[in-house]
């Protein structure tokens, strides 16, 4: 069973683990200079900075994260060995809850989130 929490400092390691899992199993056309780029400007200044919902185990660790402002949601991701188990699908429900609209980036190169994002 995963509860929902806002994130904690001590969360930051394990969250730019999730984020990096998940951005290796979904962003192929990602290349690895890209994704190195991309991985130092989250580890240091978004993760840090930014307010985070996390789902997170039974032993408080956290499996997946979502980072919103007001309406939009500005980043969701699952860790890797995490995905498939309605996490992603948790944290976007308990976003949508009381608001008429919502709104979401979602990147053209990325179908599986696209996908999920209108399912």
């Amino acid at each position: 069973m995963f509860q929902l929490r806002r994130a904690k400092p001590g969360d930051l390691a394990r969250n730019y683990e999730i984020w990096r899992t998940a951005v290796e199993a979904t962003h192929q056309f990602l290349d690895t200079s890209d994704r190195e780029a991309i991985g130092k400007m989250v580890a240091e200044d978004y993760l840090p900075n930014a307010g985070f919902t996390v789902a997170v185990d039974g032993n408080d660790l956290p499996h997946a994260f979502l980072g919103t402002t007001g309406h939009h949601i500005n980043a969701l991701f699952v860790h890797a060995d995490s995905r498939g188990m309605g996490l992603g699908r948790l944290l976007l429900e308990s976003f949508r809850t009381e608001k008429d609209v919502v709104t979401v980036d979602v990147n053209e190169q990325n179908p599986e989130a696209i996908g999920f994002m209108r399912g």
